[in-house]
């Protein structure tokens, strides 16, 4: 597993995990991210502050965002 910082080529992808995230914590009657936090705005913002990072598997295939 390794990190790489998310770029705005990444956008979709970041919103796409976030949103998966969100749909499994609510699938599991987790309240937390129900709301909407982070919005895309905010993960815009967060890349070009270069605070944004994905995840990827040995095999290269992002797996993760924070």
């Amino acid at each position: 597993m390794h990190l790489t910082k998310a770029t705005m080529d990444d956008l979709d992808r970041v919103i796409e995990i976030l949103k998966d995230g969100r749909n499994q914590l609510a699938e599991r009657g987790i309240d937390q991210w129900q709301g909407d936090y982070p919005n895309p705005k905010q993960v815009e913002e967060d890349i070009n502050k270069g605070v944004a990072y994905l995840v990827h598997s040995d095999d290269h295939e992002t797996v993760g965002a924070f």
